[in-house]
């Protein structure tokens, strides 16, 4: 039976302060994976491995076509290589085989692109670096989850959603305060 509580219930307040252990175990778990993900990365890197995050967590997969881990793990490492390949100074287009893969990296382009479009001149150079070195770590995330799969764990896309979901209403819950923890609006760039 499900009850509808008014927003101020003391009840409903308590059990989203303090959830069940499972669900506090699922939560460690899932910002032990987002946080191992980042380990290495440097302040600059890390505000772009939130944003490219908060961008995974907000893909929507074609019914037909699901995103899953393997997925993340060639688009990002496609996309990484592009972005390598062109700091060399050559321009070539690597490609992922899925077309789920290819969607992702087609959107998370376009996502970079414009990051990279409103940032001045310095930043956008700096995200052009740095997006090479996030993509890798999202990569190697998404691989070792993909271990974790196997022992009956969630998936890499459904930690990071998880997580930038959290995340969001922690940081709706504290309107009107500024906001702290990892994910943030938007890049800030010195």
């Amino acid at each position: 039976m499900e009850i509808s509580c008014p927003a101020d219930c003391g009840y409903l307040g308590s059990a989203q302060t303090h959830p069940p252990a499972l669900v506090r175990r699922q939560q460690e778990r899932d910002l032990a994976f987002v946080m191992a993900m980042r380990e290495g990365l440097s302040e600059r890197e890390s505000d772009l491995y939130w944003a490219v995050l908060m961008f995974i967590a907000g893909v929507r997969s074609d019914p037909l076509i699901e995103l899953i881990d393997a997925d993340l793990v060639e688009g990002a490492a496609s996309l990484a290589a592009t972005y390598e390949t062109a700091n060399r100074g050559l321009i070539y287009e690597h490609r992922p085989q899925s077309l789920a893969a290819q969607r992702l990296v087609r959107d998370l382009k376009a996502f970079l692109a414009q990051l990279v479009a409103d940032a001045d001149a310095s930043a956008a150079r700096n995200l052009e670096r740095d997006a090479p070195v996030v993509l890798r770590h999202v990569e190697q995330g998404a691989r070792e989850a993909r271990k974790a799969v196997d022992e009956g764990l969630a998936t890499a896309i459904e930690m990071i959603g998880r997580v930038v979901t959290a995340a969001g209403r922690g940081q709706e819950a504290r309107a009107g305060e500024p906001p702290v923890g990892p994910p943030r609006s938007m890049l800030v760039l010195p």
